[in-house]
């Protein structure tokens, strides 16, 4: 081989390596030890706005390990802020980018699965968007789903290493701390005290391997590839913060 053509060849590698090496890597883990979130229960009659009062703050962390049927799980303990109510426990197995929660008979709750594609059913809805953003040094996949419903909680959005950005990520999971009328949102997640992902940090532009972008706006319009857009098409399917926009 030529000087030449090792160079081409070395450039070639070097370009595609990180796109081959991010598909290949197994997904970053959720229920990790010292990994905590911050949630915020809404009403829902009051809509996604920046206004809203919490009805509840809620402080959910990883427990430990433990064993159920012979499968490796995890223990998750919710704390109230306020301290009106006492610690609620429940358990967790983690495997292949899928989170379920165990039930008290031993039965899987899937609570969300980070190897869905676009298109992929998934509820009432489908993946309307499957993307990487970087946040605090770190590239984590995304998926934007549209959940088939109205409404002002119409999109909502997976992160690997972090979870679910509204109510799926308890609510639906089973674990009682929405009240009738009342939705869940993630504020904050932590690892070992330090806030690596916020709630905005789920809706900001998308990220590709060779270019870093840390600057947002939750008031910017983006296509279905990530990409900021001022003029708008008929047929055009845009996201503006929580919301789908079809023009």
């Amino acid at each position: 081989m030529s000087i030449k053509h090792f160079k081409i060849t070395f450039i070639t590698v070097s370009i595609f390596c990180p796109l081959f090496i991010w598909a290949q890597q197994t997904f970053k883990p959720v229920l990790t030890t010292g990994k905590t979130w911050e949630v915020a229960t809404f009403n829902r009659s009051d809509g996604l706005n920046e206004t809203q009062v919490p009805t509840g703050h809620y402080i959910v962390s990883v427990g430990g390990d433990t064993l159920v049927n012979g499968l490796e799980c995890t223990k998750i303990v919710i704390d109230r802020t306020d301290g009106q109510h006492q610690s609620m426990e429940v358990i967790a197995r983690e495997e292949d980018g899928k989170v379920w929660r165990v039930n008290d008979n031993g039965s899987l709750f899937l609570l969300f699965n980070m190897s869905l594609k676009r298109h992929d059913p998934i509820d009432a809805g489908f993946v309307l968007m499957e993307d990487v953003v970087y946040v605090n040094g770190t590239y984590r996949k995304r998926l934007t789903i549209d959940s088939g419903t109205d409404g002002t909680e119409y999109l909502y959005y997976i992160v690997e290493g972090i979870g679910i950005s509204k109510d799926e990520w308890l609510a639906d999971g089973g674990l009682g701390i929405a009240q009738p009328g009342e939705y869940c949102r993630m504020v904050s997640c932590s690892e070992n005290g330090v806030v690596v992902f916020t709630y905005d940090d789920f809706i900001m532009p998308s990220s590709s391997l060779n270019s870093i972008k840390t600057n947002h706006s939750i008031d910017a319009v983006y296509d279905l590839n990530g990409r900021v857009v001022s003029n708008f098409w008929r047929g055009g399917i845009f996201i503006k913060g929580d919301k789908k926009i079809i023009f």
